[in-house]
């Protein structure tokens, strides 16, 4: 039987990976907003999620993306250019680096699971805070 809590954890791993699925095809489009906020929406599934591994994807995929927009459109709203033309920071960019502050947020959650899991492991359940 399925658990509520992995049904929920299987739910937000389809999605996480719809979203990428439409991220890359609204991109390939030149649907660049659109591929923007999906893959800010698969970040969340990825906190969600507590994976660390799709975190690095979303980083990834906006830093790759940022990169191919700046040399294939320099003029666009999304641009780095673009983006300093209207004085603010190009979005693909910041999305990166807010997925790079996730992966760190969730590497130490995972830090901080494992540390209580060998607690409870190694001492007396009334040593356990």
């Amino acid at each position: 039987m399925v658990t509520p809590r992995r049904d929920n954890e299987v739910k937000a791993r389809v999605l996480a990976e719809q979203l990428m699925r439409i991220n890359r095809a609204s991109y390939a489009d030149g649907r660049y907003e659109v591929a923007y906020h999906v893959l800010g929406a698969a970040l969340h599934c990825a906190e969600e999620l507590v994976d660390l591994e799709m975190a690095v994807a979303v980083q990834q995929r906006a830093e790759s993306q940022q990169a191919e927009l700046d040399s294939r459109v320099p003029p666009h709203p999304l641009s780095t250019e673009g983006a300093a033309r209207r004085g603010t920071h190009a979005l693909f960019s910041s999305l990166g680096r807010t997925a790079n502050s996730a992966r760190a947020r969730i590497k130490a959650q995972l830090a901080q699971s494992h540390a209580r899991s060998v607690r409870h492991r190694h001492l007396p359940s009334s040593e356990i805070p």
